[in-house]
């Protein structure tokens, strides 16, 4: 059953941060008994967020309450010069969504726009400074193009570690000149058991998709811990590796059971044991996780939409 959804223009009015809404996925139904216009008023949200209702008929809206979640077709803007648009100029004001069940395929709402949740968090820099990267840059050289070829050099040398490491894991030929020099250092102190690794997750809240390096067993302060570790070439771990992690260990599960915590291992620093580690805690996990929520909600406040899908 295809609906349009009603009183949109009321729910922006309420919630001006409404106006510049660019939904995609699933909104979710809730009855609103204490309407005065209509006791069988059914509310329609969309993260949370209410956008306005079912349309009123006895049947749509038993059949919204009944299915308990819906598929987002499409939405236009309307604008007073050019009228409704999918250009989005003007403001959000009309939505066609779905009722039944969300198609979901190995976890993916069929027709949903997921971002890389690296490109996601690329609009979020806790350090409020680029003085890091831009310093780097500099030392490669004196042209854009020998920074853009040192960059280049180093992503192709994080993959090489990536897959070497992934397949000393999983007990397949790898290439030693590829491992870390801080591998052997790490296995003997946190002897990882490795269950899965490089799978692909969409988180359908947030609209977004990762693939974390390991997900199993370490132990970790003397206790056996199930955990997702993410392996970095950088000199240390940063608060948003941590936040990366946090995200993924929100969408992951190690033999069934929910990931107690998460560690961010990085390579690529002068240190004796070669490799340096950040530890996120259960609670850390869900507090990052609610702030990439933030993150999302304050994009869609400003107008920052990110076009760059997978």
């Amino acid at each position: 059953m295809l609906l349009k959804l009603a009183g949109v223009t009321f729910a922006t009015d309420r919630n001006p941060e409404l106006k510049q809404l660019r939904p995609s996925g699933a909104v979710t139904f809730e009855a609103e008994p204490d309407n005065e216009h209509d006791e069988n008023a059914v509310k329609v949200l969309y993260q949370g967020n209410h956008i306005g209702y079912v349309p009123k008929s006895e049947v749509a809206q038993k059949e919204c309450l009944s299915h308990g979640t819906g598929r987002i077709v499409d939405y236009a803007y309307y604008d007073s010069d050019i009228r409704f648009n999918q250009k989005h100029i003007g403001q959000f004001q009309a939505m066609t969504f779905e009722v039944g069940d969300v198609e979901i395929d190995n976890g993916r709402i069929i027709g949903g726009n997921y971002v890389r949740a690296t490109k996601f968090l690329s609009f979020f820099n806790p350090s409020g400074s680029f003085e890091g990267i831009i310093r780097w840059a500099f030392n490669q050289g004196d042209t854009y193009e020998k920074y853009e070829e040192a960059l280049n050099e180093a992503a192709e040398n994080g993959t090489l570690m990536h897959d070497a490491i992934e397949s000393y894991l999983r007990k397949e030929d790898y290439n030693e000149e590829h491992l870390p020099e801080g591998w052997d250092n790490f296995v003997k102190k946190f002897e990882p058991e490795f269950v899965w690794g490089e799978e692909r997750f969409y988180d359908n809240d947030l609209m977004v998709t990762g693939q974390p390096d390991f997900a199993g067993y370490i132990v970790h302060k003397g206790q056996r811990k199930r955990v997702l570790l993410d392996w970095k070439s950088s000199k240390r771990p940063s608060l948003k590796h941590a936040m990366q992690i946090s995200l993924y260990s929100m969408n992951s599960q190690v033999d069934d059971e929910n990931i107690e915590g998460a560690m961010v291992v990085a390579f690529g620093g002068d240190t004796k044991q070669g490799f340096s580690t950040k530890w996120i805690s259960r609670e850390q996990i869900e507090s990052n996780y609610m702030a990439c929520k933030h993150i999302k909600s304050a994009m869609e406040c400003v107008g920052v939409y990110i076009n760059e899908y997978y």
